[in-house]
């Protein structure tokens, strides 16, 4: 297998006042994906050769508001992409799974306290997956009628995930270090439905 990853991304910073900054940022990205394999799918010996390529355009925007020199207030929107690929499968239809998409929502609170000797970060987030790979296991009958057990790659065509976190740190003293970090996260599939013979 080999692969030829090209990427192009760029970000502009910009100050509209004093307190209110904006950035804007992409990323052009283009993968070419060439597989000759063999191996088992399903308790067959099997080869497959696919080329494949694979490009994306991911945009990210970002707003940052500073209530003063020690707080500050920020939101981003930004999407993520990870190349699909191939597979030995004992069907046709596993044999490739598409690229994953994601875009991120974020909001959150950073400071630095009490001359700097308290770090505080909080943040919401809200994640929105297209065609989301995962790994999964099925058993069916292939076309000469036997039996196959295959484990591989799928695509959940819609998943989501949400939750926060805070991240504290302090320094009581020159040679005391405190952190505490929480998070609770909430994620699951709305919509996945797996090759069913």
């Amino acid at each position: 297998s080999s692969a030829e990853v090209y990427a192009l991304f760029g970000q502009i910073n910009y100050a509209i006042t004093d307190k209110l900054h904006l950035t804007l940022g992409g990323r052009f990205s283009e993968e070419e994906i060439f597989t000759d394999i063999s191996g088992f799918g399903g308790g067959v010996s099997q080869e497959l050769t696919v080329r494949d390529t694979f490009d994306d355009f991911s945009p990210m925007i970002a707003v940052r508001y500073d209530l003063n020199e020690d707080a500050s207030l920020y939101g981003t929107v930004a999407k993520g992409f990870k190349s699909g690929g191939v597979q030995v499968a004992p069907t046709p239809e596993t044999e490739t799974y598409k690229p994953e998409e994601l875009w991120n929502y974020e909001v959150g609170y950073k400071a630095e306290l009490l001359n700097n000797s308290l770090r505080l970060n909080a943040a919401l987030f809200y994640m929105d997956w297209t065609d989301l790979q995962t790994a999964f296991q099925e058993s069916g009958v292939d076309e000469d009628g036997e039996f196959f057990i295959f484990g591989g790659i799928d695509n959940a065509e819609k998943a989501e995930s949400y939750g926060a976190e805070l991240s504290i740190t302090s320094a009581p003293t020159d040679r005391l270090l405190l952190n505490l970090n929480i998070g609770w996260l909430q994620a699951e599939y709305k919509r996945f439905t797996a090759l069913i013979d």
